[in-house]
């Protein structure tokens, strides 16, 4: 039964795909009673083929130094691995062409485009896959000078009358500058037949097709590091909008600040503030979008320090825009009736006296609450108004949002301010 499968497979890998015999695409299905639990055999590592995380116990030195042929440890993405050559270990730089390569890994093509990116690295196109193909020059890409164009994938993928088909079969990792015997799947599909991409085989330094739905061997990309202080943004792998920078520092690309999962959040945190417009604020462990246009007033991002009064007004009228009155202010306050617009607390634009306008039993708003509850932005700041205290034009009033307060302070004191416009 064994010997049975392996005929199969070497039928599989060496003829009918698409009916084209210099480049088969490998289909599933395509011979009659080959399952798909054997798709998985034909297309994946064989079982005595080395692992790629060869494990080294160093429990005996000489041990350590003799190996067998093809296999690999110590692989750092996109630095280097070792690969045993000639039964010593020799280490191999993963950087070619300007390009830094990961370690190579087995997946089916939709994980990888998900995976590299996760890697801070791309997955490779087909041109990008046959820049390691070596001593095969009719696969090479770019092809040798001199040599006739025999193969010709390029952009929009699409074969055509090249011949693709490779040199003699060597089991050795001959046609690759990484040593790999095996395939190495690229991002490119396909113009004819989208459900495959195109692959090498450094078996023979050919390149062909294959169904995405199967597993087999991938290696991410990255641009590599070659002019100090240049500045790069990699994705942190988390989604589309987790973004790293990096710069390019002693031949090597750094990180700039803290990588975050933008769908992990502390309740609370604020991110893409666009005044007048919206931001995103942190509520309940996820990322909510909230206006910032409320009864017929567009306001501002808020300021990104605490400033004295004085420094307020001048934030905003240096922008072209004003610092709110008490009353405008006193539009943001929710969920606290005494001191919400139209509330028993007294100190509106009409009337700013201390003694007269000013309760403690109703302007002190309500009891404390971390939450943003009773901000209409959610927030739990203390911003300060434009409006002075008439009897003493030392202190302006503010409001207190972890409470609804409203209440007064001396002008030299550091808080927060919003800037607000009419719509």
């Amino acid at each position: 039964m064994k010997k049975e499968k392996i005929v199969v497979i070497l039928i599989v890998f060496t003829s009918i795909f698409f009916g084209c015999s210099k480049t088969p695409t490998y289909e599933l299905g395509i011979v009659d009673g080959l399952s798909d639990d054997l798709s998985d055999e034909v297309l994946t590592e064989p079982d005595d083929f080395p692992d790629e995380e060869t494990e080294d116990d160093g429990e005996n030195d000489i041990d350590s130094l003799l190996c067998r042929d093809g296999e690999v440890k110590n692989c750092v993405d996109f630095e280097s691995f070792e690969r045993c050559v000639d039964g010593l270990w020799e280490t191999i730089s993963l950087e070619h062409k300007e390009l830094e390569w990961s370690c190579r890994d087995i997946m089916k093509w939709d994980e990888a485009i998900t995976f590299c990116e996760g890697l801070g690295g791309r997955f490779p196109n087909i041109q990008e896959v046959r820049m390691l193909i070596k001593e095969c020059p009719q696969t090479e890409y770019p092809q040798p000078d001199g040599q006739e164009p025999w193969c010709e994938v390029e952009d929009p993928w699409s074969l055509g009358d090249s011949d693709c088909s490779g040199c003699a079969a060597s089991g050795i990792g001959k046609y690759s500058v990484f040593g790999d015997p095996n395939l190495l799947l690229s991002s490119s599909s396909l113009l004819d037949t989208t459900e495959h991409a195109w692959f090498v085989h450094f078996l023979d330094g050919s390149v062909s097709g294959i169904h995405k739905s199967f597993r087999t061997s991938v290696r991410c990309v990255r641009d590599a590091c070659k002019i100090e202080g240049d500045i790069r943004v990699v994705s942190c792998g988390f989604n589309d909008n987790g973004d790293q920078k990096q710069i390019c520092t002693d031949g090597t690309w750094i990180d700039q600040g803290v990588c975050e999962d933008p769908d992990e959040c502390e309740n609370g945190g604020v991110k893409n503030c666009v005044d007048f417009q919206s931001f995103e604020r942190c509520v309940d462990g996820l990322w909510e979008t909230i206006s910032l246009e409320h009864k017929d007033l567009e306001w501002s991002c808020m300021s990104p320090d605490i400033i004295n009064w004085q420094d307020a007004m001048g934030y905003c009228e240096d922008k072209g825009w004003r610092l709110p009155t008490i009353s405008e202010l006193r539009t943001l306050i929710q969920n606290c009736s005494v001191t919400e617009t139209g509330g028993s607390c007294g100190v509106t634009d009409n009337c700013l006296l201390w003694s007269d306008c000013w309760s403690e039993d109703v302007c002190w708003g309500c009891s404390f609450n971390s939450s943003g509850k009773y901000s209409v932005f959610k927030e739990t700041s203390v911003l300060w108004s434009s409006s002075s205290r008439v009897d003493s034009t030392d202190y302006a009033w503010h409001v207190n949002f972890n409470y609804g307060i409203i209440f007064h302070l001396p002008k030299t004191y550091n808080i927060y301010a919003r800037c607000v416009r009419s719509r």
